[in-house]
């Protein structure tokens, strides 16, 4: 079966068992796929049981045991609801829950089967039963950030917070849509409307200002999403999304990076005490303990030779039992492994590419380095006809390299030439947009110079305090360009 959807969240700590059972419950009756009755729905209990409605099917399973390293009692509840449609289309949903002294987690998985060839399947929409957990139950922590449907609007002074969230530094496990904030502080996708559709699977953090990206970024040190970008961090590191202010400008561009999240969950394993499979695993273990001491009950009735056979066979059974699991522990501690690897090398690389160390400087514009970089290498093969091993690999990092950042580039350059159009001199309406796009005015010895807002370089643009003429602007303009661009 295809995975269409998977996530895993907080609820309120205080919460039962019995209570998401009701609301799993609530949400069956309120289906209009559901062909289950509210007297079929009252049979189930918290305790392994199943009903069944033509080829629909509803299921019920329950442990508690302790968790194997703290010894920490948990209790799970899972139901798997499968629905089979007219045209042979398969739905299976699966929700578990796992409830300890310190905190409550639920799992939704939706798979998916078509009974017929078809061009494109079902879309990715969010379950309606996550939406229901969390209004009739409410959300928990996950680390620090209280699960909501609503976003989270940092504050100024939150830098630290946020750094340690998106470096992975706290236990949070779901990932997070950074929202930054342009020039004029505005975002370029709606906050309440992505963490409504996102609630339960992201956690939405919304940046306060232009400056607060700045900051992040030196406290950080390493690259982040600004001046309007949205991205997407995994607590884990691995995979990391963004999406630039041009790109957003399309329809719901809330729904655009809501299925690209939803699409790399369905690729991510749950966390063990979230999933089906183990707790059928534990009550599988249990049944062949209880097997075991009926066998050893009954062994002491049986002849010598009797014994000795069943004793025999007992014996290599269990020994192909822990061979398996052995075997099962291996492949998850290399799993593992594998992961905190590629956590290192996204540690150690920068934001956007892995060829090459990024120097911790503030860009212009979301991608400036790489695509100055990319020109560069562009005008070294255009500009050499020699074909040789050279040529061939610059090309290849070309081609193979997306250049998202000229769009904005262009943009930028359009702003200069606007601002700077009929000079007359600086207005403080001029120093505005000049900041808002990441410049700073100073004063230095009678004349006012353009620098990179915080840059101590040196690099500059004397502005003329009494344009001589109509063609003055345009050369600043041309000056500025050539100097930052």
């Amino acid at each position: 079966m295809k995975r269409l959807f998977s996530t895993q969240f907080p609820i309120r700590s205080s919460a039962t068992l019995d209570e998401l059972l009701k609301v799993e419950k609530e949400w069956i009756a309120g289906s209009s796929h559901s062909r289950f009755s509210s007297k079929d729905l009252e049979q189930l209990k918290k305790e392994n049981s199943i009903i069944q409605r033509g080829q629909n099917t509803i299921e019920i399973c329950s442990v508690a045991y302790k968790n194997p390293k703290s010894q920490e009692p948990i209790e799970s509840l899972g139901m798997r609801y499968t629905v089979f449609e007219e045209e042979g289309d398969i739905y299976k949903a699966t929700i578990v829950g796992s409830k300890s002294s310190r905190d409550f987690w639920v799992s939704t998985v939706v798979d998916y089967d078509s009974g017929t060839p078809k061009i494109t399947g079902p879309g990715k929409r969010k379950p309606v039963i996550v939406k229901q957990i969390l209004d009739k139950i409410g959300g928990g922590l996950d680390g620090d950030i209280k699960v909501t449907n609503e976003p989270i609007n940092l504050k100024e002074e939150d830098i630290e917070f946020v750094a340690d969230i998106l470096k992975g530094r706290t236990p949070s496990i779901m990932p997070i849509f950074y929202v930054s904030a342009d020039e004029m502080g505005l975002h370029s996708v709606n906050p309440l409307k992505l963490a409504d559709i996102s609630s339960g699977v992201v956690n939405v953090l919304v940046e306060p200002s232009n400056a607060f990206s700045f900051r992040l970024k030196e406290s950080m040190r390493q690259g982040t999403v600004y001046r309007g970008a949205v991205g997407i961090y995994f607590p884990d590191g691995l995979e990391r999304y963004f999406w630039l202010p041009h790109e957003l400008k399309k329809e719901d561009p809330e729904k655009k990076i809501y299925e690209r999240v939803v699409e790399a969950l369905s690729l991510r394993r749950l966390r063990k005490g979230l999933t089906w499979e183990n707790m059928e695993q534990i009550n599988h273990d249990r049944q062949i303990s209880e097997i075991r001491k009926e066998a050893e009950i009954r062994i002491k009735g049986m002849t010598e030779e009797g014994q000795k056979e069943l004793a025999e066979y007992m014996g290599t059974f269990d020994e192909e039992v822990a061979r398996l699991k052995t075997e099962k522990a291996e492949q998850e501690e290399r799993m593992e492994a594998l992961e905190i690897v590629l956590r290192r090398e996204k540690a150690q690389s920068s934001y956007g590419g892995e060829l090459i160390q990024v120097p911790q400087t503030n860009q212009l514009y979301e991608g400036e380095i790489k695509n100055i970089v990319l020109e560069i290498l562009g005008n070294h093969v255009r500009q050499n006809a020699t074909i040789n091993r050279k040529r061939q690999i610059l090309e290849g990092i070309i081609n193979a390299t997306p250049n998202e950042a000229s769009t904005e580039l262009e943009e930028l350059k359009r702003k200069i030439k606007d601002i700077f159009r009929n000079y007359k001199g600086l207005t403080g309406s001029m120093r505005k947009e000049i900041q808002r796009m990441g410049f700073e005015v100073r004063e230095e010895k009678g004349h006012p110079k353009l620098y990179l807002a915080g840059d101590t370089s040196g690099i500059c643009v004397t502005l003329s305090k009494t344009p001589s003429d109509n063609r003055t602007g345009r050369n600043t303009a041309s000056e500025i360009i050539n100097t930052f661009f």
